[in-house]
């Protein structure tokens, strides 16, 4: 699991920003979300100081008044659920420690799909390559010469 005290530090650098998201699996303990929301292997939550709703962070959690659905929702956010953080510049960070499996098994199926979509573009090459033999057979067959 990753220091709580990295993603404290990490939160607090990009909340200087307009805004930060947050990643998180909502099946973690002490997580509190929408119940609708709250059964999903990930969900990425919106959180600025500026929003009207408060947010707060502590050593254990962040917690903040969010609006779904024109209703506002007391979250509450462990660090321990957080698997990552985007800032609004679009840079990212991510703790694969902390990712639900069903995430980190997508980025490796996407991964993949990029790798084997490269090598089915790469055309073959046009050379001929000539192939040397690594040993030499030894013929068996025998050679019966004719005497008179």
């Amino acid at each position: 699991m990753a220091s709580v005290d990295k993603k404290l530090t990490h939160f607090d650098e990009l909340m200087k920003q307009e805004y930060t998201l947050l990643h998180i699996d909502p099946r973690r303990a002490g997580v509190s979300v929408p119940e609708n929301l709250s059964g999903q292997s990930t969900l990425t939550l919106k959180v600025s100081y500026a929003f009207q709703g408060e947010t707060l962070r502590d050593d254990k959690q962040i917690t903040s008044y969010l609006k779904f659905d024109g209703q506002y929702f007391h979250c509450v956010i462990p660090w321990t659920a957080i698997w990552g953080m985007s800032a609004a510049d679009g840079k990212q960070t991510i703790w694969p420690e902390d990712a639900p499996k069903e995430i980190l098994l997508k980025s490796l199926r996407d991964k993949w799909g990029q790798i084997t979509s490269k090598l089915k573009s790469k055309k073959p090459s046009k050379e001929r390559v000539e192939q040397t033999p690594t040993r030499e057979r030894k013929s068996t067959a025998t050679h019966l010469k004719r005497v008179k």
